[in-house]
């Protein structure tokens, strides 16, 4: 086989490894199953994952996680809503993030890590900055 073709498989099976990683993401996202992902999805997650761990409505943790969320979905729908429809298809997904617009170190920085430590706050039920095993095996089953 040549240098290139094997060049092109791997890519390819690469891209079927992404594909398949991002379906499953966008599902994870996609809370109520409507095939698309839309504020309220979000919204929805926020409120299971905070019962879950026993953060009420008038959870500062809760609020924070709320609007780190928010501001996640805001960038994601400017991101990734082609058609301007408010939702978010899979297909735009996909786009968006092979087009690596989803995805960069200014906005992993400044959106996605504040918004995992938000998580870990969440999961953090005894207050002690760690996370115990059961609780880190509860957040694994929300996607």
């Amino acid at each position: 086989m040549s240098v290139g073709a094997k060049h092109d498989r791997s890519k390819s099976l690469v891209s079927l490894f992404l594909n398949k990683k991002l379906a499953r993401r966008f599902k994870g996202y996609d809370f109520d199953g409507n095939g698309y992902v839309e504020k309220t999805d979000f919204e929805q997650a926020v409120a299971k994952m905070c019962e879950a761990f026993g953060h009420g409505p008038d959870s500062a943790a809760r609020q924070r996680l709320y609007d780190l969320t928010m501001q996640l979905w805001q960038r994601l729908v400017t991101t990734a809503d082609a058609n301007a429809d408010g939702r978010i298809s899979e297909a735009e997904y996909k786009n968006a993030f092979a087009n690596s617009m989803l995805v960069t170190p200014e906005n992993f920085e400044q959106g996605y890590r504040p918004f995992c430590e938000a998580v870990l706050d969440i999961v953090d039920v005894d207050g002690d900055g760690r996370q115990s095993l059961i609780a880190l095996h509860m957040l694994l089953s929300f996607g």
